[in-house]
């Protein structure tokens, strides 16, 4: 292909623009210039986000997974039993009438 990096390529911008500017058509040069520069401006702040080029290796993420429950919000735990809960007495409110 004539540009193998698309808009990234150094050969597209030292050729596209002149080949623009020389149309006779001067109100469509400007458009298309003025859109070649708002391009040219993304393509420079996904370089610089991005690390451009794309060629570069990705830095692989490190997923560090939770450590498994014993119980679930049911009170079972993944095996289908349920699990064992502890007795306590909650004091009650209400003086015991003996």
């Amino acid at each position: 292909s004539l540009f193998d990096r698309g808009v990234t390529d150094k050969a597209f911008w030292e050729h596209v623009p002149c080949l623009i500017e020389s149309c006779p058509n001067k109100s469509g040069v400007i458009r298309a210039m003025n859109h070649l520069e708002s391009l040219r401006m993304a393509n420079q702040m996904q370089e610089m986000e991005f690390g451009g080029g794309g060629s570069a290796s990705m830095k692989p993420i490190n997923y560090v997974l939770p450590a498994k429950k014993k119980t679930n919000s049911w009170g079972t735990n993944p095996g289908g039993q349920t699990a064992k809960v502890s007795n306590t007495s909650v004091a009650s409110s209400q003086p015991s009438k003996a």
